[in-house]
C-alpha cells in the first residue's frame, strides 16, 4: 500500500513535468492551472514526509523578485507596483515550487531528463508547424512575411511576441543535441535532424537577431565542449551556413547590418537595435545614480522617440 501511494505521487509528479515542458502548446488561460497543478503534486509528494524545504535555493532563485518586493517600501505608485509584482510571480512560484521538491523523487526525475526534453521539442516543432500551416490558408505564400505577426495578434490564447517563440526554438535546437546523442538509430537521428532544419527556417522566418545570434554563440561553446573536432566542425559549419544565409537574402541582410552601426535614436533612427541601445544606455545611466537602493517599482514613464 505504501508503496502503491508512492509510485501515484511520483506519477503525479512526473505527469505535472510533462505536461510543464508541452507549455508552448497550451493557450494563455491554461498554462496557469498546469503550474498549479504541478505545485500541487509536489506538494502531495510532501505528504506523509518530513518538511523539506530547500531556502538557500529558494533565496537565490527568488531573489531579484524579492528584491523588487523590498522596493514596494519607496515606490511611488503602489497600486502600479503591486499589479507589477502579480504579473511576474512566476519568478517566485518557480522558485518554491522547486525549493519544496521532494529529494527522493529527484533521481527518478532524473531519468526521465531525456522524456522531458523531447516533449519540449516535439511540442515547440508542433506548435510552429501548425500554426504555421493553418495561417498558410489565408495568406498563402505571403505567409512567410506575416507568420511573425500572426503568431502575435492573430491567434487569441495562443498568441506569442515572435521574439519570445524564437527563444522557445532556440532552447529546442539545443535540447535536441542531448536527443541526438541519446538515440542509437540512424532513422531517428535523420528525423530528428530533419526536425531541427524546419525550426532553423522557422527562427529565419521570424527574423529575430538576438536569438540567432545567442544560439549560434551557445552552439560554438557546447561544441568546444564536447571535446570531439567532428562536432566541432559539424557547429562551425552550421554557424557559416548561417551566416551565408544572411548574406544572401536582403531582408536578413538588412537586419543585421543594423548591428554595425548603433546609436541613440534621436540621432539614428528607430530601428530595433537603436531603440534597445537607448533604452540600455538610459538605464545604466540611472543605476549608476542610484546603484544600491535603485526607484523602487513606478510606473512606466511614456516616451517618444523623435527624430532630430
Amino acid at each position: 500500500m505504501i508503496k502503491a501511494s508512492e509510485d501515484l505521487k511520483f506519477k503525479l509528479i512526473n505527469l505535472g513535468l510533462i505536461l510543464m515542458f508541452a507549455l508552448p502548446l497550451f493557450p494563455t488561460n491554461v498554462k496557469p492551472y498546469i503550474i498549479v497543478f504541478v505545485g500541487v503534486s509536489v506538494l502531495i509528494g510532501n505528504i506523509g514526509t518530513s518538511f523539506y524545504f530547500d531556502i538557500k535555493k529558494f533565496l537565490i532563485n527568488s531573489s531579484i523578485y524579492l528584491l523588487m518586493v523590498l522596493s514596494l517600501v519607496y515606490s511611488q505608485n503602489m497600486e502600479y507596483g503591486l499589479g507589477k509584482l502579480e504579473t511576474m510571480a512566476s519568478l517566485v512560484i518557480f522558485p518554491l515550487i522547486f525549493a519544496l521538491f521532494p529529494r527522493r523523487y529527484l533521481e527518478d526525475v532524473s531519468k526521465n531528463f531525456y522524456k522531458y526534453i523531447t516533449v519540449y521539442f516535439f511540442a515547440v516543432v508542433l506548435f510552429n508547424l501548425v500554426s504555421f500551416f493553418y495561417h498558410s490558408l489565408h495568406y498563402g505564400k505571403t505567409i512567410f512575411i506575416h507568420y511573425p505577426t500572426v503568431n502575435r495578434i492573430a491567434q487569441g490564447p495562443y498568441n506569442i511576441h515572435p521574439i519570445y517563440l524564437s527563444i522557445h526554438i532556440c532552447v529546442a535546437l539545443l535540447f535536441s543535441f542531448f536527443i541526438l546523442r541519446r538515440l542509437k538509430s540512424n532513422y531517428k537521428r535523420a528525423a530528428i535532424i530533419v526536425l531541427d532544419i524546419l525550426l532553423i527556417i522557422f527562427l529565419f522566418i521570424l527574423l529575430k537577431k538576438g536569438p540567432v545570434i545567442v544560439l549560434a554563440f551557445v552552439s560554438l561553446i557546447f561544441a568546444l565542449f564536447q571535446r570531439n573536432k567532428k562536432v566541432l566542425y559539424l557547429a562551425l559549419l552550421v554557424i557559416i551556413l548561417n551566416v551565408v544565409a544572411i548574406l544572401s537574402i536582403p531582408e536578413y541582410r538588412s537586419k543585421f547590418a543594423e548591428l554595425i552601426k548603433i546609436e541613440h535614436v534621436d540621432s539614428g533612427g528607430t530601428t530595433s537595435s537603436n531603440i534597445r541601445y537607448t533604452i540600455y544606455s538610459i538605464a545604466i545611466k540611472k543605476m549608476i545614480e542610484s546603484p544600491i537602493i535603485g526607484y523602487g517599482i513606478r510606473r512606466q514613464q511614456r516616451c517618444s522617440f523623435r527624430r532630430v
